[in-house]
């Protein structure tokens, strides 16, 4: 994965999901606007790492299976589950980027609790204060925020996981021996 600062991914995350749920709106109401959001956030993975083919996929990836996942889990459960699915997707686009095992499994399974805890995050910060007001406009922007949380919390959360994992020195049974040497050295560079 490029080395790019986890502040870029979590901000880029950020701004791609509430563009992106803008964008969404202009067409409908939730349903669009899951999808355009969690498609920006996978084009916008693209942009982070100068891989266009991965912008292509992250954002058709995300896209389809946030928009599978709301007509289905609307159906059965509740719409919500479109953005932890929509965040595996995500997930699983950014193991093709990583060269460790662990830091794929890690991943891509820490990538749907990443985006359902921004999800909820963002959405509520703006429905307490808009329940503690009771102002009905406020509490009705919930999915921008959530958006925006997701995209924080997503992108964030993939980039600073992956690039811890991806980086530390490998294990035995990874390909290599490590050595006690190896092991010092690694933290003299503070790179464990």
């Amino acid at each position: 994965m490029r080395r790019s600062s986890f502040l870029l991914w979590s901000v880029a995350g950020l701004l791609s999901g509430v563009l992106g749920c803008a964008i969404g709106d202009l067409f409908g109401s939730f349903l669009p606007q899951t999808v355009a959001a969690c498609a920006a956030i996978g084009a916008s993975m693209g942009l982070l790492t100068r891989d266009f083919r991965t912008g292509l996929l992250g954002g058709l990836a995300a896209g389809v299976t946030a928009a599978l996942a709301f007509l289905v889990a609307g159906r059965l459960v509740t719409a919500l589950l479109a953005w932890p699915a929509s965040a595996f997707a995500l997930g699983i686009v950014a193991t093709f980027l990583l060269s460790r095992r662990r830091a794929r499994v890690a991943t891509a399974l820490s990538s749907p609790l990443f985006g359902m805890a921004g999800f909820i995050f963002g959405a509520g910060i703006l429905i307490a204060p808009g329940a503690g007001f009771n102002d009905s406009r406020l509490v009705a922007e919930f999915m921008p925020a959530g958006a925006a949380g997701f995209g924080l919390f997503t992108l964030g959360g993939i980039r600073m996981l992956a690039g811890w994992l991806d980086r530390a020195p490998k294990a035995a049974g990874e390909g290599g021996k490590t050595s006690p040497e190896t092991r010092a050295a690694a933290l003299a560079r503070g790179s464990l």
